[in-house]
């Protein structure tokens, strides 16, 4: 689980900063809106994936269980989001 804990900040990290550098050079051809909306949401889906992480890594053996399902649903959603706008700006 070490790589895993060390894993999760570096994608959210690299997430950001390919988010950063497009956005903020205005010049973005070909783009779909709806792609871009759907990335920021799987950007904010991802920082949210970081804490419930971080939550289900300090919580108790009861509770942990159920925040790991939480943890992969998130997970689940991130992709579908991912797929989605790769295909829209793909």
């Amino acid at each position: 689980m070490q790589l895993h804990y060390w894993l999760a900040p570096v994608v959210a990290i690299v997430s950001l900063v390919h988010a950063w550098i497009p956005m903020s050079s205005g010049h973005m051809p070909r783009t779909s809106m709806n792609g871009l909306w759907l990335a920021t949401y799987a950007l904010g889906a991802l920082f949210l994936q970081l804490f419930v992480g971080l939550l289900t890594r300090y919580a108790g053996p009861r509770r942990a269980a159920a925040m790991r399902r939480v943890h992969f649903g998130l997970m689940l959603v991130i992709i579908a989001l991912l797929v989605s706008h790769l295909w829209l700006n793909g």
